[in-house]
């Protein structure tokens, strides 16, 4: 059985409304990053993921001091392309209607952003993401990812290639991540099969 720890990094700048290029975690955030750590001491993590994104290596280097473990960088698990960086370069939309647009629809033909990922190009993401989680050795994994792709990615390990636009978007609608939560699932080898065993653990921030 493989374990993987999906971590939503700690608090960002663009996640209370800070817009800017660099998008670092707040003072807030590096709280979080801190008290993940201290969470993740004792749980045994052979493979530390992070993404090129700095909110999301600032969350792990905490987790990598407390458990001495190298990082390597994969940004399969990345942020969707447009989501925030890109959509704040052109937005015309006012900040509460472009997030609820982007609640309530992946695909965007009306916003002909260059960067834009359309549902088409995630699933496929999700896809290599999987096959990659899959074939490595390790079966103690921690990755600090993203809340709209860790969405994504969970709905295709339960639907695989039948995953489509709708039930993603409902997906989306029907969870929520919390800064630093910890969501945990499970592949199993034998049966190539994942499961879901825990969503947003927060218990760590309480």
């Amino acid at each position: 059985m493989k374990l993987i720890y999906f971590i939503r990094h700690g608090e960002s700048e663009a996640n209370v409304g800070i817009q800017g290029s660099v998008n670092a975690l707040t003072e807030k955030g590096l709280e979080q990053a801190k008290s993940i750590a201290k969470r993740l001491k004792n749980v045994r993590i052979e493979k530390l993921i992070e993404t090129s994104k700095l909110r999301s290596k600032q969350t792990v280097k905490e987790i990598s001091n407390m458990k001495n473990i190298p990082i390597t960088e994969n940004d399969l698990f990345i942020e969707r392309e447009g989501d925030f960086e890109i959509m704040y370069e052109y937005r015309h939309l006012p900040i509460p209607e472009l997030i609820e647009a982007m609640k309530n629809k992946l695909q965007k033909p009306h916003w002909n952003y260059e960067k834009q990922e359309l549902f088409i190009d995630l699933k496929e993401r999700a896809r290599k993401a999987t096959l990659f989680l899959e074939s490595l050795p390790e079966d103690r994994i921690a990755i600090v990812t993203h809340g709209a792709f860790l969405k994504i990615l969970v709905a295709y390990f339960i639907f695989k290639d039948s995953l489509t636009e709708a039930q993603v978007i409902l997906f989306m609608k029907g969870t929520a991540t919390t800064n630093t939560g910890i969501t945990v699932c499970k592949f199993n080898d034998e049966k190539k099969e994942w499961r879901l065993i825990t969503w947003n653990d927060e218990s760590h921030l309480s």
